[in-house]
C-alpha cells in the first residue's frame, strides 16, 4: 500500500491529467474517488461539501481547478 503522501501524489496527478483533457467536473469526481481510496486522504465530509460548492461555482475555470488539486491538503484546509 501506499503511503498517504504517495497516494495524495497520484491523486492529484490523475485528477491533472483528467482535468488536461475533460471537463471540470470529471476531473473533481475522479479526485474525490481516487482520494477515498486510502484512510490518509480520504476527504472529511465538511471538505466534500466545501469542494462540492467549489465545483458549482458558475466562474470556476480549469486554472481554479488545478490551484485547487494542487493545493488540497488531507491535513489542512485544502485551498491551497
Amino acid at each position: 500500500m501506499l503511503s498517504g503522501a504517495e497516494h495524495l501524489a497520484f491523486c492529484k496527478k490523475h485528477a491533472l491529467q483528467v482535468l488536461a483533457v475533460n471537463l471540470i467536473g470529471d476531473a473533481w469526481a475522479t479526485f474525490v474517488i481516487d482520494l477515498d481510496a486510502h484512510p490518509d486522504t480520504k476527504m472529511t465530509p465538511s471538505k466534500l461539501m466545501m469542494s462540492m460548492m467549489v465545483v458549482q461555482a458558475p466562474e470556476l475555470t480549469k486554472e481554479h481547478m488545478k490551484k485547487f488539486i494542487e493545493g488540497y491538503n488531507p491535513h489542512g484546509i485544502g485551498l491551497g
